[in-house]
């Protein structure tokens, strides 16, 4: 499976998706200001203010992988949600094997 760096998928729509996450005008022009329009230092700052500040932003998604996904999808890239969906169940899986190994499961 190809590796998928989520920022560099992210990078062309930080814009929209800082709409999606709720992040205000002002907190995205500082932003992009501040990292002088670069696309992925754009979406890694988005992303980290999400973190950050989930409870007073009134957005839909939960910082969670599971949100990330529905943030995806709801952004028009389904493909990197099912990457990343795949991914996840991936190590999910891994990790069960891995205990179950051991003895732990």
């Amino acid at each position: 499976m190809q590796q998928l760096d989520l920022y560099t998928v992210l990078s062309s729509e930080w814009d929209n998706v800082s709409d999606q996450l709720m992040i205000d005008q002002y907190t995205r022009q500082s932003i992009e200001s501040k990292n002088r329009g670069d696309p992925k230092k754009c979406i890694r700052e988005i992303i980290e203010t999400w973190l950050r500040d989930e409870k007073s932003l009134k957005s839909n998604f939960a910082c969670t992988w599971n949100g990330i996904c529905s943030l995806l999808k709801a952004i028009q890239l389904s493909s990197a949600s099912e990457y990343l969906e795949a991914a996840l169940l991936a190590d999910v899986s891994s990790f069960n094997n891995n205990l179950s190994e051991k003895g732990m499961f």
